[in-house]
């Protein structure tokens, strides 16, 4: 009985020890790991938000050159006919589209989904306006059609787009 009480007098304080020697530890590597993720997140921070900065800058030209009033003035060529005009106003709007599309992974999915009916609402604009004109008809008479139709809007969808963007990256200061 004496060494049972002997060697629970060794045992006892040495689980004692023990277990404060293991929360210790957790504690330690729950602190140390904590510490890792925030250096990661910041190093993050000075890598991503550049390239954040950069697409929403990228996303807001887009949405500038396929304004209705920039892309009639910057696509038009005084030889075409509506049909012509009609056809490289969309073919432009697909192709800055396309080259931006990558924008999206840095943009929020709002935004990136107000870019994107902004590009299918300028284009509806374009194709709509041109409905009933041909190749009689000069690309006056459909420049006038979209100038007409955007007058009409309450508000441009690419000004919309661009408003939503605008708020988004004032977030970040």
């Amino acid at each position: 009985m004496n060494t049972l009480f002997e060697l629970l007098k060794i045992i006892i304080p040495s689980l004692i020890v023990l277990a404060t020697a293991l929360v210790m530890i957790k504690t330690f590597l729950s602190r140390e790991k904590e510490k890792e993720k925030n250096e990661i997140k910041t190093l993050n921070q000075k890598v991503i938000l550049p390239l954040r900065l950069q697409a929403y800058e990228r996303v807001c030209l887009f949405l500038e050159r396929i304004s209705p009033n920039v892309l009639l003035h910057r696509v038009n060529n005084s030889t075409y006919h509506a049909v012509e005009l009609q056809r490289a106003l969309l073919q432009d709007i697909r192709f800055e589209f396309e080259h931006n599309l990558s924008q999206q992974v840095y943009l929020s999915p709002e935004a990136w989904n107000l870019v994107s009916q902004a590009k299918e609402e300028i284009t509806k604009i374009i194709i709509l306006s041109a409905q009933g004109l041909n190749s009689n008809h000069s690309n006056m008479d459909l420049i006038k059609a979209i100038t007409d139709r955007v007058i009409k809007m309450k508000e441009v969808p690419t000004l919309i787009a661009l408003n939503y963007i605008k708020k988004e990256v004032a977030e970040y200061f």
